[in-house]
C-alpha cells in the first residue's frame, strides 16, 4: 500500500472518523530520505488534480503510530500520559484530526512517528518514457528522530504506604549516522539480462555497490576517439592487402582464389554487415561487404576464377581496437543448382584514428567504450534522450577511484560530467531509464544504400509547391511558406460554445504571416471545420496557430490552436545529384490519360533548392481544390549502357553504291544514277546508329536477400494449353498428293525437294504451335526472397543504421498487455551500527528529595478541638539507565510500481526506430 495526496473530497482527515490512513503527510516527517524525480515527456496526468482511482504519489514512508500524550509532561510518563518509553526519540506531532478536547487528565491525541522507513509509494509511470527516482540518504541515514536515548525512572514512596514510579525521556540530541551503502534493486515479470542492476534492459538500478555511475553532462569532448580506420584482407590468412582508402573512404576490391562458383552464379551479388565486437574493451567495430564471383564470359563458356570481396562501407570504427586484430567474415552462398557454399575471408586492422561523431552535436562527443573516468575504463555506455533527459548511464571496469555525489569529474578526452550516483557513492541511490513492454516484435529490411546516388534517406527533401489553377490550367506555382493544410481533427483548447462561424480570420502565431481563414462550427458551438483563403508566406510544416475569437472559458477566453500540417517549402539536397534535378508536375486528372493535358514547368535550382519555377505549359482539367504537386524524380544513379547495333554494315554505303555504279546505262529514256542518288543513301544510312547509348538509373538502395529462402510465385497463364493446340498439328499439317512426280521427268534429286519442303513445313508448323502452347499450367517461378528480420523485445536490440546502410521497419506487433508492476527495494546501511558511535552522556540524575503535603483530610483534637490537616511526606528517587534504543540500524523500504502501458508512446518509439532506420537509443 503507498499513500495518496489527491482526490475527490480526500484530506488530511476522514470525517468524523479521524485521521485519514492513507494521505502521505502522515508518513513523511520533516527530514529522513530525499529524493528528486523526473519524467520525460511529461505524462498529461502530471499537469493537472485529477481524479483517478488507486492513483498514489512519490513518497518515501515512514510508518506512524497515534498515542495519547498529556502536553504537561512533555517527553515523560506515568499512569498511561505522556509519551511511553517505547516511542521515546521518535518524531511527535499532535493528531491533524483530533477533536481538541483532551482527555480527563488533558492527554491529547499525538501522531507518533518511527524512525526508519519501511515503505515506497510510487505515483503512477507509463512505458516508453524516461523517468528517475535519485534518493538521498546523507541526513542520519534516512533516520528520523533520535533512536538513541536514557530512560530516567522516578521512584516514589509515602509515609502513608503508597509508591508509584514514572518514567522521564531524554533522547541523545547529537546522534548522528553516516550510510555505508544505499542499495537499490527491482524485480519484474522476468529477469532478461542477469544483470541484478537492470533485469530489465532499459531501466537501471543503479547504487554504492554498482559497476556503473549515472552522471549528467556539463561539457561534451571535442576530441575525437580513436579507432579502426584501415584494413587489409586475406583469404589464406597469411598475405594480406590493403582493402579501405581511409582518406577518400572508398573499397578496394579484394580477389580471393576461393572458387566454388556454378553456372547460372554470373549475376550473384550479395551483401553481408559484420560486426566485430570482441569482449568488454573491443566494441561495435562494423564493416559491410559485398561478395561477387569473378568470371569470364567472352568466350564460349563462362569461366568462374575466384571471388570478389568488397569492403562497401566502414559503418562504425568502433573503441578499444588495436593494429593487428584479425577477425574471420563468413558468407553462405547458395547456387542455383540449390547447393550451398561457406565463403570465408580474415580482415585485419591495420589502422587506429580519431574518427567522426555521429552525435547530434556536430564537432562534440559523447562518453564511449574506452573512454577513461576517474580512473575506470567505460565499458558501455547507455543514453537517453540527450536533448530532453539530463540523466544516463554508463558501465565502468572497476578499476579506478569511488566517486563522490554531485561532484564534476574530466574523462581522458575531456568530457565534463557531473556523477550523482553509483560506483562507491554510499548516501545515494537511482532508478533511472524507461520500461518497454517487451511481448513485441518488428521486423525489418536491411537496405544497402547507393552511395552514389544522391540518398532519399539523408540528403533529399522534396519540394512542396503552392499552386494556382486558373479555369484548369496551372497559372502559378510558388515555394514561399504558404499553408496548404491545417490538421482539423485535432484542435487544441477547442471548447463547447467558444466559437461562431467566421469568415476571413487571420490566424497568428507560427514563422509566417498572413494566413486568412472561414471557421464553420457544429451545433456545439465548437470549430469543424477551417477554410484556408489566403495560404500567406513563411509558415512550416509544424507550425501551432491560433484562432482567434473564442468566448471560453469565461473571463479569461483562451483561443484554440490548429498545427500546420503541410507548407510549401523549396526542397534540399539536390546540389549533390549527377545530375541536373527536373521538376515535374502531377499528371492532369483528366480522363482518359493524355499527355498533352498535362502541365509542364522547368525549374531553375540554386544551392540545392528550387529558386525559381517557368510554368512553360497549363495543362487542362486541374482543380484549385485538388491541386497538382509537384517532385524531383530524377535522383537516381544515372549508369549509361551502350548498346551495339548488330545489323550495322560499315561497309553498306559503299556496297550500294558500287552495285548501282555497275548497273548497265539501259536505253537513253531509262532513269539514271545521279550524284544525288549515290549521296542520298549515304545521307539517309548516317542516321543509322553503330551503338546507341542508354541511360539506366540504378536505384538508391538495394535490399539484402535471403540465400536460404526463395519465393514461389504463380504465374498468369500467357498461352494456349496443349489440349487447346494438339489438335491444330493435325488440321495444319501438310499432306500433299506427290504421287505425280514418278511421271515427271526429273531427277530424282529433284523430286526428293517436294517431300523435304512438306517434311520441314510440318515441322515448321509444329514448332509455331508449340511456340504458343504453354506445357505447364499453372507455372511457378523461383526468385530469391528479401531477407525480412525480427526484432523481439527491447528497442535495443535493433542494429544501428550508418549513412549507407539503413533498417526499413515493417510490421510492428505490440505488446498485448495494458499493466504491469515492478517491485522496489531500497535499502540503507549505516557505518556504524547502534548508539556506539555517538557521544551522549548520561544526564544528570535529579536529585532526590522528600516533600511533606497536606492531605486535605483533617483530625480534630478531642481534648482541645481543635482541627489540623493531616500530612504525607513523599521520598522521591531517581535512576538512569544504561544508553537504550537500537541507535542507528539497516533499514529496507518496498514499494510497488505500477507501469501502464502506454500505445501512443510505445508507437511513438516505434515511429523514433523507423526515423532512425534502426536503433532508436543509438548514441
Amino acid at each position: 500500500m503507498g499513500c495518496k495526496t489527491r482526490g475527490y473530497n480526500f484530506g488530511l482527515c476522514a470525517g468524523f472518523s479521524g485521521i485519514n490512513p492513507e494521505h502521505c503527510a502522515h508518513y513523511t516527517p520533516i527530514g529522513g530520505v530525499t529524493f528528486e524525480y523526473k519524467e520525460y515527456p511529461q505524462n498529461v496526468i502530471r499537469q493537472g488534480d485529477y481524479e483517478i482511482p488507486d492513483r498514489e504519489d512519490n513518497r518515501v514512508m515512514y510508518p506512524y503510530n497515534l498515542e495519547s500524550v498529556t502536553p504537561a509532561t512533555g517527553g515523560t510518563t506515568g499512569s498511561g500520559s505522556g509519551i511511553s518509553a517505547a516511542n521515546c526519540g521518535k518524531l511527535s506531532k499532535p493528531d491533524p484530526c483530533a477533536s481538541g478536547f483532551g482527555g480527563a487528565d488533558g492527554a491529547v491525541s499525538t501522531l507518533i512517528t518511527d524512525w526508519f522507513p519501511t515503505e515506497l509509494s510510487f505515483d503512477f509511470n507509463f512505458s516508453d518514457t524516461w523517468f528517475s527516482y535519485l534518493y538521498d540518504t546523507s541526513v542520519k541515514s534516512g533516520i528520523v528522530g533520535t533512536p538513541c536515548y536514557y530512560i530516567e525512572t522516578e521512584t516514589s514512596s509515602s509515609s502513608s504506604g503508597g509508591s508509584g514510579s514514572r518514567q522521564i525521556c531524554h533522547p541523545c540530541t547529537l546522534f548522528t549516522s553516516t550510510p555505508a551503502e544505499t542499495q537499490i534493486t527491482y524485480t519484474a515479470e522476468e529477469d532478461l539480462t542477469g544483470d541484478p542492476d537492470c533485469p530489465h534492459p532499459t531501466l537501471f538500478a543503479i547504487d554504492t555497490n554498482s559497476d556503473k555511475i549515472v552522471f549528467s553532462y556539463d561539457q561534451l569532448s571535442t576530441t575525437l576517439p580513436n579507432g579502426a580506420t584501415d584494413f587489409a584482407l586475406s583469404y589464406d590468412g597469411v598475405t594480406y592487402t590493403d582493402a579501405w582508402d581511409p582518406d577518400n573512404e572508398n573499397p578496394i576490391e579484394y580477389e580471393s582464389s576461393q572458387n566454388p562458383w556454378q553456372a547460372g552464379d554470373e549475376a550473384a551479388s550479395e551483401f553481408e554487415i559484420y560486426d566485430f565486437t570482441s569482449g568488454a574493451t573491443k566494441s561495435d567495430f562494423i564493416v559491410k561487404a559485398r561478395v561477387e564471383p569473378i568470371f569470364d564470359d567472352t568466350g564460349a563458356a563462362t569461366v568462374f576464377s575466384g571471388t570478389k570481396w568488397i569492403i562497401t562501407e566502414l559503418l562504425n570504427p568502433g573503441t578499444g581496437y588495436a593494429v593487428g586484430d584479425v577477425f574471420q567474415m563468413t558468407l553462405l552462398h547458395s547456387h542455383p543448382d540449390n547447393s550451398q557454399t561457406t565463403l570465408t575471408m580474415n580482415i585485419k586492422v591495420t589502422g587506429i584514428g580519431p574518427v567522426d561523431n555521429v552525435t547530434s552535436t556536430t564537432g562534440f562527443d559523447v562518453l564511449r567504450v574506452n573512454d577513461k573516468i576517474n580512473g575506470h575504463t567505460i565499458t558501455r555506455t547507455f543514453h537517453t534522450d540527450d536533448e530532453n533527459f539530463k540523466y544516463h548511464v554508463v558501465y565502468l571496469d572497476g578499476d579506478g577511484l569511488d566517486f563522490t555525489k554531485d561532484t564534476q569529474y574530466s574523462s581522458d578526452r575531456n568530457h565534463d560530467i557531473t556523477v550523482v550516483a553509483g560506483y562507491g557513492i554510499k548516501d545515494r541511490a537511482c532508478l533511472v531509464g524507461l520500461y518497454e513492454f517487451l511481448n513485441k516484435s518488428i521486423q525489418f529490411l536491411t537496405a544497402d544504400v547507393n552511395k552514389n546516388a544522391a540518398s532519399a534517406f539523408n540528403s533529399i527533401f522534396q519540394p512542396i509547391g503552392f499552386a494556382t489553377v486558373t479555369n484548369g490550367a496551372v497559372t502559378g506555382l510558388s515555394f514561399d511558406g504558404q499553408v496548404m493544410g491545417l490538421d482539423v481533427t485535432n484542435i487544441k483548447r477547442n471548447r463547447r460554445n467558444s466559437y461562431s462561424d467566421a469568415d476571413n480570420v487571420s490566424l497568428t502565431g507560427g514563422d509566417g504571416s498572413g494566413c486568412v481563414v472561414n471557421i464553420v462550427t457544429d451545433d456545439n458551438g465548437m470549430i469543424s471545420e477551417v477554410i484556408i483563403v489566403d495560404p500567406g508566406s513563411g509558415y512550416n510544416i509544424g507550425n501551432v496557430l491560433e484562432i482567434p475569437g473564442s468566448q471560453r472559458p469565461s473571463g479569461t477566453p483562451k483561443n484554440a490552436l490548429i498545427d500546420v500540417i503541410l507548407a510549401s517549402r523549396p526542397g534540399s539536397g539536390f546540389e549533390n545529384l549527377k545530375v541536373e534535378p527536373i521538376l515535374e508536375i502531377s499528371p492532369s486528372p483528366l480522363a482518359p490519360i493524355d499527355d498533352n493535358n498535362d502541365a509542364k514547368v522547368d525549374a531553375t535550382f540554386v544551392g540545392g533548392s528550387v529558386s525559381s519555377v517557368l510554368i512553360t505549359k497549363g495543362g487542362i482539367g486541374y482543380d484549385q481544390l485538388n491541386p497538382p504537386t509537384v517532385t524531383v524524380n530524377n535522383i537516381n544513379d544515372p549508369i549509361q549502357i551502350t548498346v551495339e547495333n548488330d545489323g550495322f554494315n560499315p561497309n553498306l554505303v559503299d556496297d550500294y553504291q558500287g552495285i548501282l555504279n555497275s548497273l548497265p546505262e539501259g536505253r537513253p529514256e531509262s532513269p539514271k544514277i545521279s550524284a544525288d542518288d549515290l549521296q542520298s543513301i549515304e545521307d539517309s544510312y548516317s542516321f543509322v546508329p553503330e551503338s546507341t547509348d542508354v541511360v539506366n538509373q540504378s536505384p538508391k538502395f538495394e535490399v539484402k536477400m535471403d540465400p536460404e529462402n526463395e519465393r514461389v510465385e504463380q504465374l498468369p497463364q500467357h498461352k494456349y494449353s496443349s489440349d487447346a493446340t494438339t489438335p491444330l498439328k493435325e488440321i495444319m499439317r501438310n499432306d500433299w498428293d506427290t504421287t505425280y512426280l514418278k511421271d515427271v521427268p526429273i531427277d530424282a534429286e529433284y523430286k526428293q525437294v517436294f517431300p523435304d519442303e512438306i517434311a520441314r513445313s510440318n515441322e515448321q508448323i509444329s514448332d509455331d504451335i508449340d511456340s504458343i502452347t504453354q506445357q505447364q499450367i499453372p507455372a511457378f517461378q523461383e526468385l530469391p526472397e528479401t531477407k525480412l528480420e525480427t526484432c523481439v523485445g527491447s528497442f535495443t536490440n535493433l542494429p544501428t543504421a550508418s549513412p549507407f546502410t539503413k533498417y526499413i521497419m515493417r510490421q510492428y506487433r505490440p505488446d498485448p498487455a495494458k499493466v504491469t508492476e515492478i517491485q522496489v527495494s531500497l535499502t540503507c546501511t549505516p557505518q556504524d551500527i547502534g548508539c556506539g558511535h555517538i557521544v551522549c552522556a548520561p544526564p544528570a540524575l535529579s536529585p532526590g528529595y522528600s516533600e511533606t503535603l497536606g492531605t486535605g483530610t483533617f483530625t480534630t483534637d478531642p481534648e482541645t478541638g481543635e482541627s489540623t490537616e493531616d500530612t504525607e511526606t513523599t521520598t522521591y528517587s531517581y535512576a538512569m539507565s544504561a544508553l537504550l534504543g537500537p541507535g542507528a540500524q539497516p533499514w529496507t523500504a518496498t514499494g510497488s510500481m505500477k507501469i501502464f502501458h502506454d500505445l501512443t508512446r510505445d508507437a511513438q518509439t516505434v515511429i523514433l526506430a523507423t526515423d532512425a532506420y534502426g536503433n532508436p537509443f543509438a548514441t
